[in-house]
C-alpha cells in the first residue's frame, strides 16, 4: 500500500513539471515574432503592455545581428522612445498600420537620455534594432516589414 501512495505522488509531481515546463515554453515562443526588414528576418521579442513597453531593452547588454524589439500598440500615435538604462546603441524604426517605415533614428545612445525619440506621424509598431541595421540594410521612409499581428 506504501509503495502506491509513493508512485502516485512521483506521477504527480512528474505531471506538475511536465505542465511548467509546457507552459514556460510556450510563454517563451508567444512573445517572439519573425519580422523581415531591409531583406533580413529578424528574431523580434514581443513588447505588447504597458510594462514591457515602458522596460523595453532597458539592463540589457546587447541585440544580436539577427534580433530585435517590436513593440506593438493598441492604436496608432506618436509614440516616444527613451534609452532610459540601456547599455548600448540602437536603431529605432516606427511602422504604420500597414506595416510600412514612417520614421527612423539610427546610433540612439544611452546618453542621449532622457531625450525622446518621436516619429512624425504617427505609427502602431516601433522596432529596435541593432545599431547599423538602419543603414547596411537600406531601411528608410517607405521601407515595408512583414510580421504577424496577433495578440494571445
Amino acid at each position: 500500500m506504501r509503495q502506491d501512495s509513493t508512485a502516485k505522488w512521483i506521477v504527480a509531481g512528474v505531471t506538475v513539471l511536465i505542465v511548467i515546463a509546457a507552459v514556460s515554453i510556450f510563454a517563451a515562443f508567444h512573445n517572439k515574432r519573425q519580422v523581415q526588414l531591409g531583406g533580413q528576418l529578424l528574431s523580434a521579442q514581443v513588447a505588447n503592455t504597458t510594462e514591457s513597453r515602458t522596460r523595453g531593452l532597458s539592463n540589457t547588454d546587447a541585440l544580436k545581428s539577427n534580433e530585435a524589439m517590436l513593440f506593438i500598440f493598441d492604436q496608432s500615435g506618436r509614440w516616444k522612445i527613451w534609452m532610459k538604462d540601456m547599455r548600448y546603441n540602437i536603431d529605432i524604426v516606427w511602422l504604420n498600420e500597414q506595416k510600412i517605415v514612417v520614421h527612423t533614428v539610427s546610433q540612439a545612445t544611452p546618453e542621449s537620455y532622457p531625450q525622446e525619440f518621436e516619429p512624425d506621424q504617427p505609427a502602431k509598431y516601433v522596432l529596435e534594432l541593432p545599431a547599423g541595421f538602419v543603414k547596411e540594410h537600406n531601411v528608410t521612409d517607405g521601407s515595408v516589414a512583414s510580421f504577424q499581428d496577433y495578440n494571445w
